[in-house]
């Protein structure tokens, strides 16, 4: 069990199931939930209730949640409070173009996985307020560092050069995996394949960072077959370094570097 006492959490959902599971379980985790089955009843309890985070389902009946983010970005007295939201990562991309949001788990997740993420957005929040997106670092033990790589022995050599420097390694094969994982884990770098089943990993990164909680993580993309990342100049900065090798001792330096530049 957390301690989070005095913090509150908002669910928009119209499962009533869901809803009753999920308020059990954060009530015992010590924080106060309120609750909300559609968009339209929730933006007007957010007259008088002031959450430190909404958690909103996406296919809802009325306006659903796309709606209500558009009206919360509409309204100064909302638009700050963060957003997780709930909804089927293969069609993810569509529901953030011009929304801000915090976060987003796919259904169903594990209540480890939502609480991760729920503390992840919450604590980065707080740590926003003093301090630039993406300085701050984990307090003690190894740096953990998110692997993207859809070939089984390529993905093992680079494993197991990065634990031989000190880090722990979050394995994934996708660009949907990316985003899932970076936001529940998230790590202290990312190393990713360009080309990747589902959501390439270039588009993984513009997703990531439009979101508070991960849009300050470096990023070391590779590719060594000729491929180009889409507008990558616009993701770019001393945190975000493209690669065109696919060698392990060149990437390790790459990582490196992005690690370093954030100190």
């Amino acid at each position: 069990m957390t301690s989070q006492s005095g913090k509150m959490i908002f669910i928009v959902d119209d499962d009533k199931d869901l809803l009753a599971t999920m308020t059990d379980f954060l009530e015992f985790e010590g924080f106060t939930v309120e609750s909300s089955a559609t968009a339209e009843k929730a933006l007007k309890r957010l007259d008088s209730l002031k959450p430190d985070l909404i958690i909103l389902d996406i296919s809802m009946p009325g306006m659903g949640g796309v709606g209500f983010l558009r009206e919360m970005a509409g309204n100064q007295d909302i638009e700050k409070i963060p957003v997780l939201v709930f909804t089927a990562r293969a069609n993810m991309q569509g529901f953030f173009e011009n929304l801000e949001v915090s976060g987003f788990l796919a259904k169903p997740c594990s209540q480890a996985d939502m609480l991760k993420c729920i503390e992840a957005i919450i604590g980065k929040e707080e740590v926003i307020e003093e301090t630039d997106a993406g300085t701050t670092h984990r307090a003690g033990g190894r740096r953990r560092i998110l692997l993207a790589e859809d070939d089984g022995g390529a993905r093992q050599r680079l494993g197991e050069c990065l634990k031989g420097i000190g880090f722990d390694v979050i394995e994934v094969m996708s660009g949907p995996e990316i985003v899932e994982r970076t936001i529940v884990e998230q790590p202290d770098a990312l190393l990713l394949k360009l080309v990747l089943a589902n959501m390439n990993g270039d588009a993984a990164v513009r997703l990531l960072s439009e979101l508070p909680a991960t849009r300050g993580i470096p990023v070391v993309l590779y590719d060594d077959t000729g491929s180009n990342p889409r507008n990558w100049d616009s993701l770019g900065g001393a945190r975000r370094k493209f690669v065109r090798a696919s060698e392990p001792d060149v990437l390790l330096e790459a990582v490196n570097a992005v690690i370093g530049a954030g100190r």
